[in-house]
């Protein structure tokens, strides 16, 4: 210690003071770098799925809707019709059709094919057409009593749709 050279003036105090924070300042960012840097590379974790083919293009379809929903009140039964529209063109006579009764819980038809419903008339196309029928039920039929409907085409519903058995029209 003999050899180092203290310092005499007010200059080289502030200079030793500024070459020492100079010193402090390297060494900290060095030490700073070194603990976020890992002394070997490896490959970054990335965790993907890997989505099922089937599932990478399905999306729920379109359902089939029905309007203007008619009942009239016949002898010996009812008549009822309704207008359909399907944006994928699947409509056919072979589509089914659930029908109950409101009040008594009376189901009329059940996943009944239209080609084999009574007195059973379609115009139109596979897009939109009217389609009716004829049907009996057992229920006393009173003015709280209403025909429900449901559509089925390719395994897509329609929604379901109720109107009074009364000659109305449901638009």
């Amino acid at each position: 210690m003999e050899n180092e050279k203290v310092p005499t003036t007010t200059e080289e105090t502030n200079l030793s003071r500024r070459e020492a924070l100079k010193v402090l300042t390297a060494a900290s960012g060095a030490i700073a770098a070194a603990a976020f840097l890992q002394g070997k590379w490896t490959k970054p974790v990335v965790e993907a799925g890997v989505v099922p083919a089937h599932a990478q293009s399905s999306r729920t379809p379109p359902e089939v809707n029905l309007t203007s929903l008619c009942t009239l009140v016949g002898a010996p039964g009812y008549s009822a019709g309704f207008t359909y529209y399907d944006p994928l063109n699947g409509m056919s006579d072979s589509a089914t059709l659930n029908a109950s009764v409101t009040g008594c819980g009376t189901m009329v038809f059940q996943n009944k094919k239209l080609s084999t419903l009574p007195n059973y008339h379609r115009t139109g196309g596979a897009t939109n057409g009217v389609t009716s029928f004829t049907f009996t039920t057992n229920c006393n039929i009173t003015n709280s009593t209403d025909l429900c409907i449901q559509l089925t085409v390719n395994g897509r519903q329609s929604q379901s749709s109720c109107i009074s058995f009364f000659g109305h029209c449901l638009d």
